[in-house]
């Protein structure tokens, strides 16, 4: 699951290194091991790539550095 936010007239006031109005200010992305809508286990989560499911990840490209948490 991915969930950002896209820059506005007033971000690109706030912030300088974003140039046009659309352009993503920050993003998380989320692995999920059940259905957001109705709560089930989703089954390929059993296999062994996925043993690390639940994990995420936030890039917050606001600033001149660009930041991965």
């Amino acid at each position: 699951m991915v969930i950002s936010r896209k820059a506005t007239l007033e971000d690109l006031e706030k912030y300088p290194n974003l140039n046009e109005e659309g352009e993503t200010v920050w993003e998380t992305l989320l692995e999920i091991t059940h259905c957001p809508y109705c709560g089930i286990y989703l089954p390929e989560a059993d296999h062994p790539k996925y043993q690390d499911c639940g994990l995420f990840v936030h890039n917050d490209q606001s600033e001149w550095k660009y930041k991965i948490q």
